[in-house]
């Protein structure tokens, strides 16, 4: 008996994009893939976003409660974070 793979559950969504970037894709990235190199893409800039706004959190509560911390262990911390 065959197996199916398992694949994630997807949701079929719109969007916009310019139209020199949609190009490159089409030339870049076969038909049958470019899904996956756009959910693996918008991943990563979802991460980066959520790391951005911890920074951001991070530096607010350092200011609101008047927080000192040693020089670089935050960002230390947030990088090792980024390489996980």
């Amino acid at each position: 008996m065959a197996r199916k793979l398992l694949t994630p559950k997807r949701k079929k969504m719109n969007f916009m994009i310019d139209i020199d970037l949609a190009k490159k894709l089409e030339e870049s990235c076969p038909a049958g893939e470019r899904s996956d190199l756009v959910n693996k893409a918008l991943a990563e800039a979802v991460r980066v976003q959520n790391i951005q706004k911890a920074v951001e959190y991070i530096d607010s509560m350092q200011k609101k409660y008047d927080l000192r911390v040693p020089n670089g262990t935050i960002v230390k911390t947030l990088r090792s974070i980024r390489y996980e």
